[in-house]
Formats: C-alpha cells, structure tokens, sequence
C-alpha cells in the first residue's frame, strides 16, 4: 500500500497506477483504490 503511493507520487503516470490496482486487488483492499482515484 505504502509502496504504491509512493510509486504513483514519484512517476503520477498511468502505468503506475494499473500496477498499484493490480496490487490492491491482491491484497484485497478495493476499498483504498476508489480513495485512491483521482
């Protein structure tokens, strides 16, 4: 989770994003990708 925000803050790109998704849903942590969704 951590990781993730700080990836997207750094590179802000679209890429980034799709990996942080793809790592929520693995944590099963959906609930942080809609908060996360600018």
């Amino acid at each position: 989770m951590l990781v993730c925000n700080h990836v997207g803050k750094t590179f802000g790109r679209q890429e980034v994003l799709k990996d942080c998704h793809f790592h929520l849903k693995r944590g099963e942590i959906i609930g942080y990708k809609e908060k996360w969704q600018w």
